[in-house]
């Protein structure tokens, strides 16, 4: 008797090690982001882990509907403010705002990765997102004050690339009294004041190249043209003569910003913005 006591002891055990194992395989998977495995494993998640936090983030993550999966994410971070399923959902939250344009309600969000989850896998991701946020409101200072912050904190990380204040993201005109800029656009040459003078909701510009040789500013020109973008090339005509590919149609610094993002991401092109 007192041996099949011991073997049931023992399976139950080695049950609940395997099912302990298991919600730390899929917290992992979580926290690398792998939503696709998560998502073919997510009836055996709800079956045998229905109220752990992680299950909850989950779902929410694989909720389609934004504004359900913010919901979510918020009643996660309320039940289970020290979970790592509460850090993950202060990350979404943080991601969405952004996405939505909501920048100053997004660093409200971003800062908690750095500040209060040391561990966290996301904190050079939330710290990136602060410094485009912080961008986008103009509020440099706050942004030195942080990056300085979390530098000291974690010296491990590189945030080298974070020395900047707020204007070096606009190129200032230095060259007053140069001649205008050129504007070649379907082969046509217009100068700066004809080009903006039906424009006047374009205040920003954002400028993807600068190329000594015409046909590698055409080629980007049409990459640009083909997938959407109102795109323009201006030839320079300064010290050295450049061809200047630049986005027209942004009416604010924060669609400025978010539109060189995209190209970057889509094209690898870096971006400057410029203030017409």
């Amino acid at each position: 008797m007192a041996g099949k006591k011991t073997l049931i002891l023992i399976v139950i055990f080695v049950f609940s090690k395997i099912i302990c194992q298991d919600i730390e395989y899929f917290e992992k998977l979580a926290v690398d982001g792998k939503m696709s495995e998560l998502e073919k494993s997510l009836s055996i998640i709800n079956d045998n882990y229905p109220d752990h936090p992680i299950t909850q983030y989950i779902n929410a993550a694989l909720n389609n509907n934004g504004e359900e999966a913010f919901i979510q994410y918020n009643a996660i971070i309320f039940n289970f403010p020290s979970s790592i399923a509460s850090e993950l959902s202060i990350m979404k939250i943080g991601e969405y705002l952004y996405s939505k344009g909501f920048y100053s309600q997004a660093i409200e969000q971003l800062v908690k990765i750095p500040l209060f989850f040391p561990k966290s896998k996301n904190i050079e991701r939330a710290v990136e997102l602060l410094k485009k946020s912080y961008l986008a409101t103009g509020q440099s200072d706050s942004l030195e004050f942080y990056i300085n912050k979390f530098s000291e904190m974690y010296p491990m990380l590189n945030f080298s690339n974070y020395n900047f204040s707020f204007q070096d993201l606009l190129e200032q005109e230095v060259e007053t009294n140069r001649k205008e800029d050129v504007r070649i656009s379907n082969g046509k040459s217009q100068s700066n004041k004809e080009i903006f003078a039906n424009e006047k909701n374009i205040s920003w510009i954002v400028q993807v190249g600068a190329f000594s040789n015409k046909k590698n500013a055409e080629t980007i020109y049409d990459r640009l043209l083909s997938a959407g973008y109102t795109t323009v090339i201006v030839e320079s005509t300064g010290i050295k003569n450049l061809y200047l590919v630049q986005i027209l149609e942004l009416s604010s610094l924060e669609d400025a910003i978010i539109v060189g993002e995209r190209i970057q991401n889509q094209f690898g092109l870096e971006f400057i913005i410029k203030k017409v």
